[in-house]
């Protein structure tokens, strides 16, 4: 396989909204899902982008060798959260809407993930923290799980008890 080295945002194919960046690959993600692997010197890892989830990923972190990500299906009303290996190429989600009502997590991701999990709430925000992953989620909390989507520990939001009367006041 060639390899192609991108200059531009026009060689990428698709609209970036953020790149997810790691030591020795990052991940460039599209606006309608699209994500495509980069190597350190910014050449196409991956034939072409991939598409992991039916939809936009809200937010990844790339570690040393796969890419943690989450999504969110609006139409279920539900958040998931996936790890993909890095340096091959991931089969697309499947995206059929025909059956919305019965489908679970399984028939949305792709089959490339190593882990699936569905989360509480929507995932805001996401770092890696040695080799842990550290997420916060709407209205939930923050969390630290392993690479292995094993929890480590989970905790509600700090609150500032000084701040407390500034809620209802508009910005």
């Amino acid at each position: 396989m060639s390899r192609r080295r991108f200059r531009m945002v026009s060689d990428v194919g698709f609209n970036p909204v953020r790149i997810d960046r790691g030591e020795g690959y990052s991940l460039i993600v599209g606006s309608d899902g699209q994500m495509l692997e980069i190597d350190y010197q910014k050449e196409q890892v991956s034939e072409g982008a991939m598409y992991p989830f039916p939809g936009v990923s809200s937010c990844g972190v790339v570690s040393s060798d796969s890419w943690i990500g989450s999504w969110v299906d609006r139409s279920l009303r539900k958040a998931y959260m996936g790890s993909f290996p890095l340096g091959e190429k991931w089969e697309s989600a499947n995206s059929d809407s025909d059956d919305l009502e019965n489908r679970d997590v399984d028939q949305s991701v792709s089959k490339s993930a190593s882990w699936t999990r569905e989360l509480q709430s929507e995932p805001l925000a996401m770092c890696l923290a040695g080799e842990n992953i550290v997420f916060a989620c709407l209205g939930s909390g923050i969390y630290m799980v392993d690479g292995n989507a094993t929890e480590i520990w989970r905790s509600p939001y700090p609150r500032w008890r000084e701040l407390e009367d500034l809620v209802g006041i508009d910005s």
